[in-house]
């Protein structure tokens, strides 16, 4: 006869915290206060660059090659309530793409951050772009009779990851996201000159790497 083993009630909630609190679950971005502005500055971690390190943290890659880097990216979104899903306007400046001053349009699109899942503070999640109607991220350089570049970003989800980190520490508090994007389809419209693009047309292997810390006045998170 198997002898029965007995364990005190406390003892096996207390497992049952134990192993609960490393399982994952889907999650959503809070505040401290509805409605909440979010801002974000680029910085905090990045993902590494597939191949080299533009000692950027905002880089994008077009043809198996990056191509375009920024110093400067600024963050803008709002939260009504919980929710998983976080858009941001972007703006980007101080970029070059290969050797030449570039402008990127965002021309109203905007970042569709997803808080993904996890648990305590570290969570991994998706990101997509929103645009407006038929409108398209515009990546230009324009310098008469030595390079003229033209690519276009339009909607798209799932194709890539983002690792968020709660700073808990921080008053009020927030959190860090760092991404990277594989598979982006875009289509170059425009390269003639020193471009280094080949030619025209749509393909489907860019890539965006970057990393931004994000706050708000009450304090945001997610969980």
């Amino acid at each position: 006869m198997r002898k029965r083993l007995w364990y005190p009630l406390g003892a096996f909630a207390l497992a049952v915290l134990v192993i609960g609190a490393g399982i994952a679950h889907a999650a959503e971005f809070k505040a401290g206060k509805y409605p909440a502005t979010v801002t974000g500055i680029q910085g905090g971690p990045k993902a590494p660059p597939p191949e080299g390190d533009t000692g950027s943290t905002w880089v994008m890659g077009f043809e198996n090659s990056l191509m375009l880097s920024c110093l400067e990216g600024k963050f803008q979104g709002k939260l009504e309530s919980p929710a998983a899903n976080l858009s941001t306007a972007v703006s980007l400046s101080g970029c070059t793409f290969y050797k030449f001053a570039a402008t990127v349009t965002m021309n109203g699109c905007e970042l569709d951050f997803n808080a993904g899942a996890g648990s305590e503070d570290e969570y991994t999640g998706s990101l997509g772009i929103a645009c407006p109607g038929e409108s398209k991220i515009l990546v230009a350089v324009n310098i008469p009779f030595l390079a003229v570049c033209e690519v276009e970003i339009g909607s798209q989800s799932g194709g890539g990851s983002i690792s968020y980190v709660n700073l808990t520490e921080e008053s009020p508090t927030g959190f860090t996201a760092g991404f990277e994007t594989h598979s982006l389809a875009y289509t170059k419209t425009k390269s003639t000159g020193l471009c280094p693009l080949a030619g025209t047309g749509s393909k489907t292997d860019g890539v965006i790497v970057g990393g931004a810390t994000f706050t708000s006045g009450n304090g945001i998170w997610i969980e």
